[in-house]
C-alpha cells in the first residue's frame, strides 16, 4: 500500500511537471 501510494504521488508530480512544461512551450509560442 504503501509503495503504491508514493508511486501514484511521484506520477502526479511528474504529470503536473509534464502538463507545466507544455504550457510554458505554448506561452513561448504565443509570445
Amino acid at each position: 500500500m504503501r509503495w503504491e501510494r508514493i508511486l501514484q504521488f511521484e506520477g502526479l508530480i511528474m504529470g503536473f511537471k509534464f502538463t507545466e512544461l507544455v504550457l510554458c512551450v505554448k506561452l513561448r509560442e504565443y509570445l
